[in-house]
């Protein structure tokens, strides 16, 4: 699902609570904006695993963090939410309610996380142009020439490719059908950070 946001709708999403955003801009088919009972038991049960405890490198990697998306595929094994939903209740518990939870671990109060607001965590998208730079095979004419003290010394010094390739710069004859095409991430990370951004061409996709 793709939902398109306008530059006014975007500065009210960074200056609103996470509570209306979720109930204004994001609507997932499984899960509310808050935590019910069966999330509540769902991260006390996340946690009882010791291969399942996060850390907050996800928030500045893009969720490519191991932890994140191991927790990620926990939740839809034990749940039928969407991927979508998976990530923001992933989120909730390794960075925001995670002191929480593990005190409901200890307390076996898992009630105490009942109604507390998720805050929404999910894939932007915004159009980049993708630069690439292609190699392309071609011929010309051109001289080989060495020196010898005869025809058949200069014969084998071609064949042991012992001469000077000289370029007469004239046609090129090139099959531009087959390139060999390769993205120039560099340049494009760097043309797509001196953008001006247009709000109206961001999405969110849950």
């Amino acid at each position: 699902m793709k939902i398109v946001i306008t530059e006014s709708q975007y500065r009210r999403l960074i200056t609103e609570d996470n509570k209306s955003f979720l109930d204004g801009m994001v609507n997932f088919p499984n899960i509310k904006n808050v935590i019910d009972p069966f999330i509540a038991k769902i991260f006390v049960t996340l946690k009882n695993d010791e291969s399942l405890i996060p850390n907050l490198s996800y928030l500045s990697t893009n969720i490519s963090n191991g932890t994140f998306k191991k927790i990620v595929r926990e939740i839809m094994t034990l749940t039928d939410f969407t991927e979508g939903e998976c990530v923001v209740l992933t989120h909730n518990y390794s960075s925001v309610y995670w002191d929480d939870i593990v005190m409901a671990s200890e307390t076996g109060d898992w009630k105490s996380l009942i109604g507390k607001p998720l805050e929404f965590y999910g894939k932007f998208n915004y159009p980049a142009t993708v630069y690439h730079t292609g190699t392309v095979g071609g011929r010309s004419t051109g001289d080989a020439y060495g020196y010898a003290r005869n025809i058949k010394e200069f014969i084998g010094k071609i064949g042991d490719g012992n001469v000077e390739i000289e370029d007469r710069y004239e046609r090129i004859d090139s099959d531009e059908t087959n390139i060999d095409w390769e993205i120039d991430w560099e340049f494009t990370n760097e043309s797509f950070g001196d953008e001006e951004i247009d709000y109206n061409d961001i999405e969110i996709k849950i």
